[in-house]
């Protein structure tokens, strides 16, 4: 997949899918707009809600027309609505309404969402006195991608929104109506405000809207509405859908399709049959109950062929069209869904070196090779990072520290840090382990620190990136064996192109920042990962593997004979809840025991097993595995079962294993939708995806009758395309309708507004408002909730395909 249009093949795909299963019902008289309980306004096809973060989203047909609408200001700099203090949302049959106080300051914003007549009135409150010369009002931030180039009309002037950015474009300031979209009925959203509307081109904060805008109240005045009438047109679509599984399904799992539609609206009809190539009717029947969830807009019914055992092509013909053709096999978790993420993705994000992935995939040259430069204490740094005392380490604030060779650039930004990494490198040498990936397609050169594609070396590819990931996690520790929480650049430095966003040489000052201070977890994920590696590494790469086996003793070592220090900084946990501290140091020695042999390290696991009759595996523990904080304990657990002799440790674990195996089911075993409602937060959930499946691998052989295998293969399936909403996948690179815009700040720089991407990369995937009973997947520029590739899912998700794939699916 290049950063340029999907290939033909692709495209067609796409416009085929989306012909075939939409049914199109002419809407009958227009209805005025109408709140249900939650909150949420509705009309035909459109939704409006507010999320827990101080936003109003509009939806067409379920899928996010104009998001994040809220009241941005220039106190404090620059503060969004995420940012207020105080975060309140009332949901209720008269509509929404959410507030928040601004940090500091007595202001504080009340945004009313609510019916009114044939309009939505959207009221700006606010509350405590204003300052003179402050910027501040209500956005309304309209994708240019759907409307540059298009015609508009603001007060009855016909006007286009311009289709490039320019300092000097110009718009109908003032205007008291603006009709957006006079081309696309369903985009013609129209806004109108007594006191006049602003419009500003956000283009030039690199940022894809025009802003439709209107001034925080001031002065006496405390209050300011706006409406919104939403399109009516003729043929209006009431949105129906199929949704199906896109690489199709394993002859031995559960094998179905959801019929999706508005909760708002009548059940469609509902007969369906399964068709071969040759048009047979290989099963016909009804989609099953109704099933309505109160964190989804949709209501969804079930087709069932589970029954179908043989192999062949075949689509599912409903009412409203067809699916396309899509197999049933014996296994449909191949290799060709992981390799391009080992291949492409996993390269793209490797830190330190020059990245060559081949004609049309985007790679980099080498970058921040001046890293770092030690923070200082006492200073809060972006996405997290906390400097603390800093002390312990034998660097003066602002001294160079050498850490520039491996490692990988966690996200679509440009931070190194030990969870995220030391998790990545865990969870690739696993994989090498469990299923034997030999898989050389692509050359490292550690010397020259250059990756290049398409050259085997005769190293297996994935070990060529545990080897790096364990380089950059050896420089993180100290002599001593004390650990450092890892690398993260300051604004201006977390976007823009690699290569050029600093200049590659120490001292003189646009250097990454090294963060010091000790994290107890962060110590024994270092110790997990490396122990690991070592074992991954023995065979290609046995002096590097001898380092990394040293490195872990004294990481586990230093965790043991020193105070814990547990607090929040990047992916550091705050305080543990009960003893799932005592389970991490239980899943370090489990790690360490299998590197070594050594009695030392079973012994610890049968001193500390005692605690783990207090975990539950729920929240506020972790319930999935994951690189953030404490890792969930319990594949290392079903790991360390068999070697435990007889006795009480023993029978603590295998309790602990039953129990973390009963709860997972639980939650897997949620339908339609295998998850729960807080899975559909700002952030995606396709790692919940991933992580079930890696868990599953580990804890189904200690308690299969709990945890069977098949429970999982509903979540895997959710990644390619069986999910409500679209039909995308969210994985790149796969001929599958997939995620245009990949959240990264090296493609960003390059390919500005034009769609790009790396395949491979897993994207965050269907987030929402659940709180708001919506759930949305918006693929837009700058979107990192739903697509930011993060490098540990690729890691898991690598490791998850072959599992499904080991248990026969």
């Amino acid at each position: 997949m290049t950063h340029h249009a999907l290939p033909t093949v692709v495209c067609r795909a796409v416009l085929t899918s989306a012909a075939m299963l939409v049914a199109c019902a002419s809407a009958a008289a227009a209805e005025p707009p109408q709140a249900d309980g939650n909150g949420v306004i509705h009309q035909g096809p459109y939704l409006l809600c507010g999320d827990n973060e101080c936003m109003l989203h509009l939806l067409y047909q379920r899928r996010p027309l104009i998001r994040e609408m809220g009241v941005f200001c220039g106190l404090n700099g620059y503060t969004r609505p995420r940012d207020l203090a105080e975060k309140q949302a009332t949901r209720g049959s008269g509509g929404v309404t959410v507030s928040g106080k601004v940090r500091g300051h007595d202001v504080a914003f009340e945004l009313t969402a609510a019916p009114a007549g044939e309009r939505i009135r959207i009221r700006v409150r606010r509350a405590g006195p204003w300052p003179e010369g402050v910027w501040g009002g209500l956005q309304m931030p309209l994708p240019v991608s759907r409307y540059a180039g298009a015609q508009y009309r603001a007060d009855g002037q016909a006007l286009t929104w311009p289709a490039e950015y320019s300092p000097d474009n110009e718009f109908a300031a003032g205007a008291r109506r603006l009709e957006c979209h006079l081309g696309r009925p369903e985009l013609d959203v129209t806004f109108e405000c007594a006191e006049g509307l602003s419009i500003d081109d956000h283009r030039r904060f690199q940022a894809p809207y025009f802003i439709v805008g209107v001034g925080v109240p001031t002065g006496e005045a405390q209050t300011r509405d706006v409406f919104i009438t939403l399109p009516e047109f003729p043929g209006a679509e009431q949105h129906v859908a199929v949704r199906w599984s896109h690489i199709g399904y394993p002859l031995r799992g559960e094998k179905f399709a959801v019929l999706e539609w508005s909760k708002y609206g009548p059940r469609p009809a509902d007969q369906a049959r399964l068709e071969d190539t040759d048009g047979n009717v290989v099963k016909q029947g009804r989609f099953g109950p109704t099933q309505v969830l109160d964190y989804m807009q949709g209501s969804y019914a079930e087709f069932d062929f589970s029954d179908v055992i043989v192999p062949g092509r075949y689509r599912v013909v409903w009412d409203g069209g067809a699916t396309g053709y899509f197999p049933i096999m014996d296994n449909v978790f191949t290799d060709a869904l992981w390799q391009p993420t080992l291949d492409d993705f996993i390269p793209f994000q490797m830190c330190h070196a020059n990245v060559e992935l081949g004609e049309g995939i985007t790679g980099h040259p080498p970058c921040h090779m001046d890293d770092a430069a030690r923070v200082a204490a006492h200073f809060r740094g972006p996405d997290g990072f906390v400097s603390y005392e800093a002390e312990g380490t034998p660097y003066e604030a602002g001294e160079q520290v050498a850490c520039a060779l491996g490692g990988w650039h966690d996200a679509g930004d440009y931070d190194v840090n030990v969870h995220a990494n030391a998790f990545t490198t865990w969870t690739l040498a696993l994989a090498y382990e469990e299923f034997g990936i030999e898989r050389d397609v692509a050359t490292l050169d550690v010397a020259a620190a250059t990756f290049a594609a398409g050259r085997p070396d005769g190293v297996p590819d994935i070990l060529q990136q545990v080897e790096w990931g364990a380089l950059w996690l050896l420089s993180m520790q100290q002599e001593d064996g004390r650990v450092y929480n890892g690398v993260c650049a300051n604004e201006p430095g977390r976007s823009g192109e690699l290569g050029k966003i600093q200049d590659g040489r120490p001292g003189t000052g646009d250097e990454r920042q090294l963060y010091v201070d000790y994290h107890a977890d962060g110590q024994l994920a270092h110790a997990i990962a490396l122990a690991a590696a070592s074992r991954a590494l023995k065979g290609a790469r046995p002096e590097l593997a001898d380092r990394c086996l040293e490195a872990a003793r004294k990481s586990f070592a230093y965790f043991r004979t020193h105070a814990p220090v547990y607090r929040s900084g990047g992916y550091a946990s705050g305080p543990p809840h009960g003893k799932e501290d005592d389970a991490m140091a239980i899943a370090a020695a489990v790690e360490l025991y299998f590197a070594t042999g050594e009695q030392q390290y079973l012994a610890v696991v049968q001193e500390l097993a005692g605690s783990l009759r207090e975990l539950t595996f729920d929240w506020p523990l972790p319930r999935d595995t994951g690189p953030g904080g404490f890792w969930l304990s319990a594949p290392f657990l079903a790991r360390i079962y068999p070697h435990l002799p007889d006795g009480e440790a023993r029978g603590i674990v295998m309790e602990a294993c039953r129990r973390a195996a009963g709860v997972k089911a639980e939650r897997t075993g949620q339908r339609p939708w295998p998850f729960n409602w807080w899975h559909f937060g700002q952030w995606g959930n396709s790692m919940t995806s991933t992580s079930r499946a890696f868990d599953a691998y580990w804890l189904t052989r200690v308690a299969p009758d709990l945890l069977p295998p098949e429970l999982v293969q509903r979540n895997m399936l959710w990644l390619f395309g069986l999910h409500p909403t679209c039909d995308t996948a969210f994985v790149c690179g796969l001929g599958l309708p997939e995620p245009q815009h990949l959240f990264s700040g090296h493609l960003h720089a390059l390919f500005g507004y034009e769609p790009a991407s790396i395949p491979g990369a897993v994207v965050p995937g269907m987030g929402g408002a659940w709180q708001a009973g919506v759930v949305m997947y918006a693929d837009e520029k700058g979107n990192y909730g739903h697509n930011e590739a993060c490098i540990y899912t690729a890691a898991q998700y690598i490791f998850a395909v072959n599992a499904m794939k080991s248990f026969g699916y």
